[in-house]
């Protein structure tokens, strides 16, 4: 379990890890309130939490910018962050309406934010649709 927590770049639902692991939702339930516990009393620079309902392996708050220099996304540019705050604002965009609004430097940015996985492209008739994954909003601690 502790594992799966580390491993998953987003957070994972108690069904989820219960069907991974092979085990009982209570039993599964249990164990992780077992070891949130266990983090949470190490006091180490990792701990164990639920939001939303989901779990995950996190830097704590206080190690956040520390960690955060190493990070593989430490690197994002400002064109980046402004396509993401884009999709943030809007939700689900259409590439050529993120392509007006911020120029065609945009493509780059857009195809660097998909290899990072923070980033989905979806065709639609001739266009794409560009949609916030699972991985961005756990990255930036969104639930």
């Amino acid at each position: 379990m502790e594992a799966l927590l580390f491993s998953s770049p987003f957070p994972l639902s108690l069904a989820q890890i219960s069907k991974i692991l092979g085990r009982g939702e209570e039993e599964v339930e249990k164990a992780l309130r077992e070891l949130e516990e266990i983090y949470r009393n190490r006091g180490g620079a990792l701990e164990v939490v639920e939001i939303g309902g989901k779990w995950r392996m996190q830097v704590r708050e206080e190690y956040a910018p520390l960690a955060a220099r190493v990070s593989v996304f430490s690197d994002l540019s400002s064109g980046e962050l402004k396509v993401l705050a884009y999709l943030m604002k809007y939700g689900a965009a259409k590439q050529s309406e993120v392509v007006k609004k911020l120029g065609t430097r945009a493509y780059g940015y857009i195809k660097s934010l998909e290899k990072k996985g923070f980033v989905r492209r979806k065709k639609k008739d001739k266009t794409a649709i560009l949609e916030l994954t699972d991985a961005f909003a756990s990255y930036f601690r969104l639930g």
